[in-house]
């Protein structure tokens, strides 16, 4: 077993959330109002500067830092609900995996017997055979041998699906129904949906030195968005109108490549008010998505509305009931307009 030399001495005190796999959607012929964005200055993990592979790849260490791999185990959510399943050890290799790209990628991963407490890390996805760095490039460097490795590959999925289509505990194993096929046609990804496009700034040489001419280097955030993330939330649902005799309906479509939502006991309210031109309510509806009553990859439900059709606009609102409890948080506060029924 690789024993991780990359830390120092490390400790935790924060939360973190598990992370779903949820893209962007457009919503056509609406218009959307202000609701919370996720935390501009998120709770990092305690230390995290002493990490090896943040001395060279110190935005990548923060990013993860802040992130649900990074507390993957340490989640006061993770620990209380270790004590009330028949087998808890069952999901200890997800939540500490020894690095995966040691065994055949597909394996059930296995557990580290050391530094639990850093969940899913850095060697968890980028540490190769014979100690050598995996990423997307494989570029030189005399910190460490380099290739580039197959999980990488534009539209990869295997290394996330590896622990992400697993059903245990509250968990619901979403890449067992993930469509590799996004709503336009076109082929999409983990990655694609979960971290951000983002250029890195040349580094500079062993001599301190930055190239003038170098361009930023392409990459993706390990921050990791999620459903703690209200906006990329939001953006996993498509909404239109639609007439139907004297109802109105509101559709509500699953734009993610997966089942919604992640979590046993998590779900998703909405609630829809019909005006009319003069702002007076002609109806409401409710609808709720939760485990039971989930919304699978491109399917959809719909808040129907008696005598509401000759509504004006609908206002939409949306809130997120944690899988741990509190209190439910905002993702969607948008109107639809006459316009965009179908």
């Amino acid at each position: 077993m690789h024993s991780p030399q990359h830390l120092k001495g490390l400790s935790l005190s924060a939360a973190g959330l598990l992370a779903l796999i949820i893209p962007l959607a457009a919503f056509q012929g609406s218009s959307r109002e202000e609701v919370p964005d996720a935390p501009a200055s998120p709770i990092l993990l305690d230390g995290w500067q002493d990490l090896r592979c943040a001395e060279c790849h110190g935005e990548q260490a923060e990013e993860w830092a802040g992130s649900a791999h990074a507390f993957a185990w340490e989640s006061p959510n993770f620990q209380a609900e270790l004590p009330h399943l028949r087998r808890p050890a069952r999901c200890h290799s997800c939540h500490a995996p020894e690095p995966l790209h040691l065994a055949e990628i597909g394996a059930k991963p296995r557990v580290r017997s050391e530094y639990r407490h850093l969940g899913v890390d850095c060697l968890t996805c980028h540490l190769g055979p014979e100690d050598t760095m995996l990423g997307p490039h494989g570029r030189p460097s005399k910190a460490h041998a380099t290739a580039r490795g197959d999980s990488f590959k534009p539209g990869a999925n295997d290394l996330c699906i590896v622990c992400h289509r697993v059903n245990v505990g509250p968990v619901i194993g979403l890449a067992r129904d993930f469509d590799p096929t996004g709503p336009d046609g076109r082929p999409r990804s983990c990655v694609g949906c979960h971290m951000e496009f983002t250029e890195r700034e040349p580094r500079p040489d062993e001599n301190g030195q930055v190239d003038e001419d170098a361009l930023p280097r392409p990459g993706r955030s390990h921050r990791l968005r999620g459903p703690g993330d209200p906006a990329f939330l939001a953006s996993a649902f498509h909404l239109s109108l639609s007439d139907s005799g004297p109802d109105l309906s509101v559709k509500v479509t699953n734009r993610a490549g997966h089942r919604l939502p992640g979590l046993q006991q998590q779900s998703f309210a909405f609630h829809a008010v019909a005006l009319d031109i003069d702002g007076k309510v002609l109806g409401e509806a409710n609808l709720t998505v939760n485990a039971r009553e989930y919304l699978p990859a491109a399917g959809f439900e719909t808040l129907d509305i008696p005598g509401a059709a000759a509504a004006e606009s609908v206002h939409l609102t949306a809130a997120h009931h944690p899988h741990a409890g509190g209190p439910p948080v905002p993702f969607l506060d948008m109107k639809l307009e006459n316009a965009s029924r179908d």
